[in-house]
């Protein structure tokens, strides 16, 4: 066997791995994951899964980091989406865009939904990587929201009365809530009901 082979066998069964953890994790917690159980899953010997992860942490920082970059491609996409938009003055799908963004990241903040957003930025499990990971992804968002608002308010589509910093803020903040009372129903956020509110505060109407 070439040591291409090897390299990409290897490679495959790291993968299978992370793959089998990350759907134990999302259906069990971190917390509960057990390597006899991922080993069987997986379909490898306990020997392999150490000889690919120095620990059992090592194994859970990876797959959460993987689970955060899955999570996170769909609202970068969106936010291009978002920035194109604006660049072509099409309002509409301006509007359009921003509304899907309030939806990928409310509605999945329930425990069983398909991102489950809320979850991930609750289990501290993944290690400082999965944190630091985070934050750089919030505060680089939080940037682009900020100008995204301010070039909407350019091209008069937003109020120009209104501190995009602080209008960005209120409405993060309204997400960060939804996080935090993720394992409770007696809050859930509509994000449709959000997006409402934010273009009822905002959007300036030209029809």
């Amino acid at each position: 066997m070439t040591k291409g082979r090897v390299v990409r066998q290897e490679s495959a069964v790291r993968e299978r791995i992370v793959s089998v953890t990350i759907a134990l994790i999302e259906s069990e917690g971190a917390e509960r994951l057990r390597i006899a159980d991922l080993a069987r899953r997986a379909g490898v010997g306990i020997p392999t899964i150490y000889y690919h992860f120095e620990s059992r942490a090592h194994l859970i920082a990876v797959a959460q980091v993987a689970r955060y970059e899955a999570m996170m491609a769909p609202l970068r996409e969106l936010m291009d989406t978002i920035e194109a938009a604006l660049a072509a003055r099409d309002e509409d799908n301006y509007w359009r865009s921003l509304r899907r963004y309030f939806q990928l990241v409310l509605e999945p903040a329930q425990v069983d939904g398909k991102y489950a957003m809320g979850r991930l930025f609750l289990d501290d499990t993944g290690g400082r990587s999965t944190a630091r990971d985070a934050a750089d992804f919030i505060a680089r968002q939080f940037s682009r929201w900020v100008a995204t608002v301010t070039g909407a308010q350019d091209r008069g589509w937003v109020n120009p009365a209104l501190d995009a910093t602080t209008l960005t803020t209120l409405f993060w903040s309204a997400v960060v809530g939804q996080a935090m009372a993720v394992r409770t129903t007696a809050v859930a956020m509509d994000a449709d009901a959000l997006m409402d509110l934010f273009e009822m505060l905002v959007r300036v109407r030209t029809d």
